[in-house]
């Protein structure tokens, strides 16, 4: 019995002689507030998805990468396009009610007030000679993005919807890639039932590209 409790009185010894390291409660609740964001940004980009209408094959998602500058395009008349404006990668571009667009070497984001309704489209993924767009709902109206990449120099951009002609935010990169991106919203248009044609033509006016999007019967 004395051994029991001497061995006893020993392991009791050793285990407070061991040093016991605090919690590091800091770093669990950084790592607990990153996966909460992580999760939320997953919801809000399924949400995003199923809201987003392609009407071009075009591979979309609701990814929005790096902002950088931010400039305003002046007021343009409605009814009349805009002539592609070259902008530096990074650099936003303000249109419509609180709408942005900037581009990357390869790709166009368009962001929306709201966060969810934003599109980011791939030039890579747009077939050669053709339109790939996209067509979403917000609270004001109807928000059009997409990119036309293929032969010629793209000058004029017009998007119609329901015969009416929008203003139209077109951009390209410096050095002139294959693609230009655009990007037009209209208010209180129902995008499940607008027509919609997409025309892109070159500086003589010839067309190099049209997209079609007939109403839903």
């Amino acid at each position: 019995m004395n051994e029991d409790l001497a061995l006893a009185d020993m392991f009791k010894a050793a285990a407070a002689a061991v040093p016991v390291s605090a919690v590091p409660m800091d770093a669990v609740m950084r790592r607990g507030r990153r996966i909460r964001r992580r999760r939320q940004a997953l919801r809000s980009a399924a949400v995003a998805a199923a809201l987003i209408v392609p009407f071009a094959g075009a591979g979309l998602s609701s990814t929005v990468f790096g902002r950088s500058t931010t400039s305003a395009l002046p007021a343009v008349p409605a009814g009349t396009s805009v002539t592609p404006r070259v902008m530096a990668a990074g650099e936003r571009l303000l249109f419509g009610r609180d709408h942005s667009m900037w581009l990357t070497a390869r790709s166009v984001s368009v962001a929306a007030p709201d966060s969810v309704h934003d599109v980011h489209m791939s030039a890579d993924e747009v077939p050669w000679g053709g339109i790939s767009a996209a067509m979403t709902a917000d609270p004001d109206g109807t928000l059009w993005a997409g990119i036309y990449r293929g032969p010629g120099r793209p000058a004029r951009v017009t998007v119609v919807a329901d015969g009416r002609t929008t203003t139209v935010l077109a951009a390209t990169l410096p050095g002139g890639p294959d693609w230009i991106a655009f990007a037009a919203h209209e208010r209180h248009v129902g995008h499940s039932a607008s027509a919609l044609t997409i025309t892109v033509q070159a500086g003589d006016g010839t067309t190099l590209a049209t997209l079609t999007k007939p109403p839903r019967t």
